[in-house]
């Protein structure tokens, strides 16, 4: 996976350094939110001038905002991102007197591209839902070739939608495996 983090904090990010490394994912790091943004935007032009647009390739797999100095900002930062690009993965983690604020409101505009989580939060945490592990989990409850789906290399929420669909065949009776 292609991570964009936007994190201030040096321990945190040596954190998720230590967490992503064995899960082999690439980590592009930024420390202000300007700095995501630019970052954002070149790595979605060159992919909107190098690819077929039918493809709807990310410019990252997920995003990570974790900033205190973005703050209220960082949601802000995520609705911009959404507005030139609704697909994208986007996990926002707020400190707890923002994210009281504004966490049930942002969470029904933004859909289920963006995760909100509140700190404290554990790294491994965090990358659990980029991963959607606990949708995997469930897929596999029902019997369904994870590995397969894994290898097919899936949007977010095209593995939510698969999730579902198999979800609502196993409530109306259908067998699978």
């Amino acid at each position: 996976m292609k991570i964009l983090m936007l994190n201030d904090d040096e321990k945190r990010v040596s954190c998720y350094r230590m967490e992503l490394k064995p899960r082999n994912h690439s980590l592009f790091l930024t420390s202000t939110p300007e700095a995501c943004l630019k970052l954002y935007q070149s790595e979605l032009q060159e992919i909107f001038f190098k690819t077929d647009p039918v493809e709807h390739i990310q410019p990252f797999d997920a995003l990570i905002l974790d900033c205190e100095s973005c703050g209220v900002g960082g949601m802000e930062i995520a609705k911009e991102i959404l507005a030139v690009n609704p697909r994208q993965r986007i996990v926002l983690i707020l400190t707890s007197k923002v994210y009281q604020s504004i966490a049930k409101k942002s969470a029904e505009e933004a859909k289920s591209s963006i995760a909100i989580l509140q700190k404290p939060v554990a790294v491994h945490r965090v990358l659990d839902i980029i991963e959607l592990k606990e949708v995997y989990s469930e897929l596999d409850k029902m019997h369904v070739d994870t590995d397969a789906i894994r290898r097919a290399n899936f949007r977010h929420e095209q593995i939510l939608n698969i999730l579902n669909v198999v979800s609502n065949a196993k409530s109306a009776g259908l067998a699978f495996g």
